[in-house]
């Protein structure tokens, strides 16, 4: 399974613990990927048994998702990772790296789909020096280890302009060292931080970012340059 922020942070961001959706994201970006596998060796039997799991997996979550989706202030519709979350005070930003993670590492939805296109317009509502604020658990803050993630969504997404941005405001976000903490306040609301300093994981997504940037794969195909600004 792909590797995903600690629990601790996710149960610290969605202020303690509940029941929420980024296990069931890792169990379809894991068994998606379990499926492909077992196309590539041959082990044709395993791929539809896992396919018919996988397809009754996909469409109760959907129907969980149409339950709890809600809207933005500005009628972007998103899921909550919290399930059944009708609290008015929660930021429709928080914690949605295990969505953006969804689509940036499982690939589960077309890129046109509805439920990831207004997800992706919603998290660039209210951007504070270029990142989108309040996904962690420093309210106001941003978080530039979820940038990176959400950049290369940005880029599966075709995103390319959004995604250049975004890679250009991680960076200024980098200490002189070329490090990061892990959150932070930006300039006009204090000078708080938060989370582990240097954050290595938010070092390896940057360099990850930097490299589908430049060479990214999709499907059976190579995408060259396609996030460099011109």
């Amino acid at each position: 399974l792909p590797v995903l922020p600690e629990i601790n942070a996710l149960q610290s961001a969605m202020r303690g613990k509940t029941a929420e959706y980024s296990g069931v994201f890792t169990g379809l970006i894991g068994v998606k990927t379990a499926i492909k596998s077992a196309h590539w060796l041959g082990k044709e039997e395993d791929a539809r048994s896992w396919q018919k799991f996988y397809d009754d997996f996909l469409s109760t979550f959907l129907r969980a998702a149409k339950r709890d989706m809600r809207k933005d202030a500005y009628g972007n519709w998103y899921l909550p990772l919290k399930m059944a979350d009708t609290s008015s005070s929660t930021p429709p930003h928080r914690a949605q790296w295990a969505f953006v993670q969804l689509q940036n590492q499982g690939h589960v939805f077309d890129i046109h789909d509805s439920l990831v296109v207004n997800a992706f317009r919603m998290l660039q509502m209210d951007e504070q020096e270029g990142l989108a604020p309040s996904v962690g658990w420093v309210q106001g803050g941003v978080w530039p280890f979820f940038s990176s993630i959400h950049g290369m969504g940005d880029l599966w997404q075709r995103n390319y302009t959004h995604a250049a941005n975004l890679l250009y405001a991680v960076s200024n976000h980098a200490s002189t060292l070329g490090t990061w903490v892990e959150e932070q306040q930006p300039r006009a609301v204090g000078t708080r931080t938060s989370g582990d300093a240097s954050n290595a994981t938010a070092s390896s997504l940057y360099i990850a970012f930097v490299r589908k940037s430049i060479a990214l794969e999709r499907d059976s195909t190579l995408e060259l340059l396609a996030g460099v600004p011109e």
